[in-house]
């Protein structure tokens, strides 16, 4: 492999220097005399060229081609060729002098991207740059003015520190759609000096010590480090580092860092990827044994599922929802941090979050946000100030008068203020940009090239690598900011010993070793520059070659590398392993709840497709798309994507039809319009003789939740019991406990405790089998409230207690919030009303910020039922009117009926006798047509005793 490359893309200034009508002149000479003063200027040329490091590339006749630039840079290029041309320019007079001629010449010079390698055949070879820059010099020299250097705009840029210009009109070149702007030279500048400062970070870096003091004394800290690249925010991280490894009393203290600076970096939960691996010191080339072996170790059983998961390691079969998995993942990390800090100073560092994935930014926004943590101390950095929260330290860049220290130090001694000036103004106080200029010098004797460009002086070391080495570390761009030696290995060719390179890649300051085994671009810009220096079909190569070689070394953990292989595959323009993987990231990344990331792979993937054949698969994307869109809450736009897949289905089998029905089914439903939602899911079903098809559970479940919800139970009962018994046929168990749920409930409100309590204990079951913490504290829930309703307080209590613990843990707001409304009406049948109240609160603070409309309407009616216990009929009365006026808009039938109850019971109250009468009456109709029985029992029982006290008085 190595060795096979030889052109490049590269920046480099094109020389184009042409005797004025000398053709016209030639026709009155001899023959020998027009050969005697062109070999005599191309010789002062060529020479004055080579001077200042560049290459003559060709004679056109009287015209001579340089480049400067390739095929090695000198850093300084533009400026070495404004120095050549003015040189050049003197040159003519002697040229005049010794052959008594007044020749003059017209200089044009353009800096712009080109390729340059060698062309030709085996006959003949020449080295050469070929692009629109050649044609845009040329064409700039040969409508310039003769005795004048003009400069297209680029190079003027490049050099504005260093010459005088003058702008010239604009003009239309030939070949050129639009005019361009160029520049007369006029002569060089100087430099006037200034007097030097001391330079440090002090003040910034005392803020961070005095933060980790507190942190070390039990006060959580924040900090973000913000500025442009290469301005020191890695070196103030590292100082930090050092200080507390170098502190006695915070030799104890635990460092955690992530640092992935790539742009490309789409993995969900990357930043924190890092950190647990480093936690629990997993290696790049542990096996799935392994890592779960290392988890095991330091992990609670309820957390190997959720960490395994970000780690594409299985510890059950079960696959949590979306909302559960992301709050598992949150509450173990968050569990995790807290064991550290307590007993030890935990510090954080997080570097490059702008470039982290949305899913990290929202954990770490969780973690900053968390009053409870102590002893901790997060530390990030980043392009701008990205984080609302925490200290924020703009990092700026030096001061003239601080640069200079910087320059002298570097340089190893106190230098003249011109070249200090000079270095200044060409890195603009930038610290990397300074000392990536002072390496491109090398010594004092060649401070004349100071380069113009970050980019020129990164190519001007780059250039002074042997060639091995240089392709070796092109190789390592194209593989990524960070990556591992065993990659670039393979890529380099297994029979060659690479390791020698890696060092001088190390020496020279382009690469950092994070672990024996892995490296990293010491500087992103560098990467940027070195991949963009490869010709595009070389890029190509590359990529599916490190795709291919990803493929192999982590085929039993290839899950993992699933993002990866699609940004490889998409480089490499290898269509059909592109859409494999962009397909899997996208479903891995919707797994784990980073919805922005699965909608960008499945839209990706999406974009490939529209001409395949396999449209099966290409509905199923489609559909994907619209399941995350749901996911989100995002209907309309669901809507809009699973419509788009139903014009697809003359390529669909009916089972597929079915299925994507089913989906608008389920946002016609969540949107309140049950009679639209029951139709889509019998027209899926119409056509479907054989209901022996999990698609077919998946439709008579979602045809139980729209009857749940319609409040006709034995509906519910006759679906969801169907649904069931083809999920458990297909051993679907997930399907299963769902149904479970939707009976057990249904057999509640309809007064039979036994059977409801017989479908939630199975899924007790099934959440313990599978290590289903949302299922376990699910069933806890309705157990409890079985055991409430039944008067059982005692194991009410103990199943509602247990699953909020649960729910607190796994951090599952919503469903703490019903769960907290349960404890607070058993407290109030138990004849604790405050106590009820209390929870009640809670729930309020929870469901109110939520806006769950079915929560909202309960918790308003316990409210109600609590003041009018206490004897406040008015406020009673206005929470009863405010859950009745939900309940309407919603169509919920049981609260309806529920509600009327109590209302029954406040008018009653309040003697309006009549209007109480109404309002059981409208209740027991209602209870009665949904078979609510158990509802409807309480009724009848407290009109009874209202009856009876009524005839007393």
């Amino acid at each position: 492999m190595i060795g096979e490359f030889q052109s490049e893309r590269r920046v480099v200034t094109v020389l184009f220097a042409d005797i004025v009508e000398f053709t016209a002149l030639a026709e009155k000479m001899d023959p020998e005399n027009v050969t005697d003063i062109i070999n005599e200027y191309f010789k002062i040329s060529s020479h004055i060229i080579n001077k200042y490091g560049g290459t003559v590339d060709s004679y056109i006749g009287d015209c001579v081609m340089a480049v400067f630039g390739a095929p090695q840079t000198m850093g300084n290029d533009s400026k070495n060729a404004i120095l050549a041309s003015m040189e050049i320019l003197k040159s003519i007079n002697r040229i005049n002098k010794k052959f008594n001629k007044s020749l003059s010449v017209r200089i044009g010079i353009h800096t712009g991207l080109v390729i340059a390698g060698w062309v030709g055949s085996k006959v003949k070879r020449q080295y050469t740059v070929i692009g629109h820059a050649v044609n845009l010099a040329k064409r700039i020299e040969e409508f310039g003015e003769k005795n004048k250097i003009i400069v297209s705009e680029e190079t003027y840029k490049n050099n504005l520190d260093s010459f005088k210009f003058r702008e010239t009109t604009n003009k239309k070149y030939k070949g050129l759609k639009t005019s361009i702007k160029v520049y007369e030279l006029i002569g060089s500048k100087r430099i006037e000096e200034k007097d030097t400062l001391f330079v440090d970070r002090k003040n910034e870096f005392n803020d961070i010590k005095k933060m980790i003091k507190e942190s070390n004394n039990g006060i959580k800290h924040v900090v973000l480090l913000y500025g442009v690249s290469g301005v020191g925010k890695s070196r103030i991280v590292y100082e930090f580092k050092r200080w507390i490894n170098c502190t006695d009393y915070l030799n104890n203290a635990i460092i955690l860092s992530s640092k992935r600076l790539s742009a490309n970096n789409s993995i969900p939960y990357s930043i924190f990827i890092d950190i647990l691996s480093s936690y629990f010191n997993i290696e790049e080339q542990d096996n799935t044994s392994t890592i779960k072996s290392k988890l095991r170790a330091k992990l609670e059983p309820y957390e190997l599922l959720f960490i395994g998961t970000l780690f594409s390691v299985k510890f059950s079969t079960y696959q949590p929802g979306p909302d559960e998995l992301k709050l598992g993942i949150h509450m173990t990390i968050k569990n995790i941090i807290s064991k550290l800090t307590d007993k030890h100073l935990l510090v954080l560092i997080f570097e490059g979050i702008d470039y982290s994935d949305s899913s990290s930014i929202e954990l770490l926004n969780r973690l900053i946000s968390d009053t409870e943590q102590r002893n901790l101390f997060i530390c990030m950095t980043s392009y701008t100030p990205v984080m609302k929260k925490g200290e924020k330290i703009h990092i700026q860049a030096f001061s003239k008068e601080n640069s200079k220290i910087m320059i002298d130090s570097l340089l190893q001694g106190k230098v003249s203020n011109d070249i200090e000036n000079s270095i200044f103004e060409k890195t603009e106080g930038n610290p990397l940009f300074i000392t990536e200029t002072i390496k491109g010098i090398g010594n004092l004797s060649n401070i004349s090239k100071i380069p113009n460009t970050v980019q020129e002086i990164i190519m001007s070391r780059i250039d002074k690598l042997n060639k091995k080495s240089k392709i070796i570390l092109q190789f390592a761009s194209v593989i990524g900011r960070e990556s591992s030696c065993d990659i670039l290995k393979r890529l380099a060719g297994n029979n060659l010993n690479i390791q020698y390179n890696l060092e001088e890649l190390k020496n020279s300051g382009f690469l950092i070793f994070l672990s024996k085994n892995r490296y990293s671009f010491k500087h992103l810009i560098a990467q940027e520059v070195i991949y963009d220096s490869l010709l595009i079909k070389q890029r190509r190569l590359l990529h599916n070659r490190i795709g291919h070689i990803i493929e192999i070394l982590y085929k039993n953990r290839i899950e993992g590398q699933y993002e990866i292989l699609a940004y490889h595959y998409l480089k490499g323009n290898n269509k059909n392993k592109s859409i494999k993987y962009l397909i899997k990231s996208g479903n891995r990344s919707k797994e784990l709840y980073n919805t922005d990331n699965a909608l960008f792979y499945y839209k990706k993937a999406i974009d490939l497709m529209k001409d395949t054949k396999n449209r099966s698969e290409y509905v199923n994307v489609l559909k994907s798309v619209g399941d995350t869109l749901y996911d989100i809450g995002n209907n309309n736009e669901g809507m809009k994507w699973y419509k788009i897949a139903l014009t697809e289905s003359e390529h669909l089998n009916k089972y597929q039809i079915a299925d994507i029905k089913r989906s608008i089914a389920a946002i016609y439903e969540r949107l309140g319009q049950y009679d639209r939602s029951l139709k889509w899911c019998q027209d899926g079903l119409k056509d479907i003789r054989n209901y022996n098809n999990i698609i077919v559970s998946k439709i008579l479940f979602q045809i139980s939740v729209i009857y749940f919800r319609k409040a006709n139970y034995k509906k519910t009962l006759e679906y969801a019991i169907k649904s069931r018994k083809i999920a458990k046929k297909h051993s679907h168990i997930q399907d299963v406990a769902f149904a479970n749920s939707f009976i057990g409930h249904a057999y509640h409100f309809m007064g039979d405790f036994t059977n409801s309590e017989k479908y939630h204990k199975e899924n007790l079951g099934i959440g313990k089998k599978e290590n289903d913490l949302f299922r376990i504290a699910y069933s806890y829930d309705s157990l409890g409230c079985i055991y409430k309703d039944k008067d059982n307080f005692s194991k009410a209590t103990n199943y509602l207690n247990r699953s909020l613990e649960i729910f607190e843990k796994i951090n599952y707001p919503l469903h703490c919030a019903d769960v907290y409304g349960d404890i607070g009406e058993l407290y109030f049948l138990m004849g604790k009303p405050d106590n009820a109240l209390k929870y009640y609160d809670l729930s309020f603070q929870i469901i109110d910020n939520i806006g769950y409309i079915y929560e909202l309407i309960k918790l308003y009616r316990r409210y109600a039922e609590y003041y009018l216990f206490k004897g406040n009929t008015k406020r009673a009365l206005h929470n009863a009117k405010k859950a009745l006026e939900l309940a309407k808009t919603s169509g919920e039938k049981l609260e309806q009926g529920r509600i009327n109850h109590t209302l029954g019971k406040i008018y009653n109250t309040k003697k309006m006798h009549k209007i109480s009468r109404e309002c059981f009456n409208k209740s027991i109709d209602i209870l009665k047509n949904i078979y609510a029985n158990y509802y409807l029992d309480k009724v009848y029982c407290d009109l009874d005793k209202i009856n009876q006290s009524n005839q007393k008085n």
